[in-house]
């Protein structure tokens, strides 16, 4: 549905802005109120060719907008798609066409540059002008493809056909890459393989990097954290620590205790307060004595931190991307070792691909032909109401050698206005 149009400079029309509501809307005015310009406008949009002339006078630029909604976006954005074009947001597609007069025209589509081939394409999904030209687009081969396909609601066949069409088409380009892809040298091959292998050599995940960061964190400040495990545990339970203060404390608590029993439990706290230090004590001290590291773990994590660093450098900041830099260049060297037996393997595969297309294709076109003898009797009625009474109107599907984005086949449509005549 059309949501809104915005044009400026156009013709006559200095600025104009309408937004459409729900429903049948219908735009009337005395010649010259500019009916035709807002059809112009619309044309524009759809990809209609046209020229400077149509900039209004004294104007330095011409500019028309307009935004569609689209409830099913699917196809529209299958389009788009086709034409490397960003995708609808919330069913909203957005048209913008610029005509300068003294620079090139620009056309923008979601808010990316296109052509007005693509506005043309696109303008076939959104837009039907129906005035004294329109029939002439009946002699277009994808207008009547177009009809057939609606009339006879063939809109599941042709989705089927194109998926499988698209699978056909995209396994040939893989093709046509591989074989255009430049052959590795020895050299080549060797570095990717060292590559690997230095990858492999980490055995990477999340988790191990985690812990080679914490052990290399540890070893490079592992004489710090001895002075400071150590200092701990001395100064609790060494010969000087906080524990020898503490003892004369307990005795006293004690005596306390046997003056008045209702203290006992202060007394109790006390004691509890020594046991704790003389445990953390022990296990400061232990942990000063643990980070006493050998030299060769302190060598290996050492060596393992500069090669996860230069992987970093290499291929990226985390696990993921280095793991897909590894992928990559794995299956560039399995690709190169066994180049013959993948384009075979990949010849297959085109092959039953295409078996697959052309048999959706093969019922797509039958499924045609038979819409189309059934419009074709149907139109012949209103032919003979417009006084060709013995004209003849055939539709037929002309097989094509190579399948294409519309199927095996294309349609002609057939006209003898009388008897006799081919």
């Amino acid at each position: 549905m059309l949501q809104f149009i915005r044009i400026k400079n156009l013709a006559l029309l200095e600025e104009l802005s309408i937004e459409f509501e729900d429903g049948f809307t219908v735009v009337t005015g005395e010649t010259g109120a500019g009916k035709s310009i807002l059809l112009g406008a619309l044309g524009l949009l759809s990809g209609a060719r046209t020229d400077k002339s149509l900039i209004r006078q004294g104007a330095d630029f011409c500019e028309v907008e307009g935004g569609l909604y689209f409830s099913e976006e699917g196809r529209i954005n299958a389009i788009l798609e086709e034409m490397s074009l960003p995708p609808c947001e919330d069913g909203l597609l957005l048209l913008k066409r610029l005509i300068p007069r003294n620079k090139a025209p620009r056309v923008m589509v979601n808010g990316s540059h296109a052509t007005v081939a693509n506005l043309q394409e696109i303008g076939d999904s959104w837009i039907d002008f129906h005035g004294p030209g329109e029939p002439r687009r009946l002699l277009k081969m994808e207008c009547q493809i177009e009809l057939l396909d609606l009339y006879g609601q063939h809109e599941s066949l042709v989705e089927s056909y194109t998926k499988g069409y698209r699978v056909w088409r995209d396994k040939l380009a893989e093709i046509d890459a591989l074989k255009n892809e430049t052959q590795l040298s020895p050299d080549q091959i060797d570095y990717l393989r060292g590559q690997i292998a230095e990858i492999d050599q980490l055995e990477l995940t999340v988790e191990s990097v985690e812990e080679l960061e914490r052990d290399f964190t540890r070893i490079d400040r592992a004489r710090e954290l001895i002075e400071l495990a150590g200092g701990i545990g001395n100064g609790l339970s060494g010969d000087e620590g906080v524990l020898k203060d503490l003892e004369p404390l307990v005795r006293m608590g004690a005596e306390l205790e046997e003056i008045d029993a209702e203290n006992s439990s202060l007394a109790e706290r006390l004691s509890s307060l020594v046991v704790e230090v003389e445990d953390l004590g022990r296990e400061f001290s232990a942990l000063a004595e643990g980070l006493d590291f050998d030299e060769g773990m302190i060598r290996s994590i050492n060596e393992r931190m500069n090669l996860w660093l230069e992987l970093n450098r290499k291929h990226g900041g985390n696990v993921e991307v280095v793991l897909n830099a590894r992928g990559e260049m794995s299956h560039r060297v399995e690709s190169q070792g066994d180049i013959e037996g993948t384009l075979e393997r990949l010849e297959a595969e085109v092959t039953a691909a295409e078996k697959a297309a052309r048999k959706v294709a093969t019922k797509l076109r039958r499924q045609r032909e038979k819409a189309g003898k059934d419009l074709t009797q149907k139109a012949a009625v209103v032919v003979k109401d417009l006084g060709f009474q013995k004209a003849g109107l055939e539709l037929k599907m002309i097989e094509e050698a190579g399948l294409s984005a519309h199927g095996d086949s294309r349609p002609e449509l057939l006209f003898s206005p009388n008897v006799g005549e081919p």
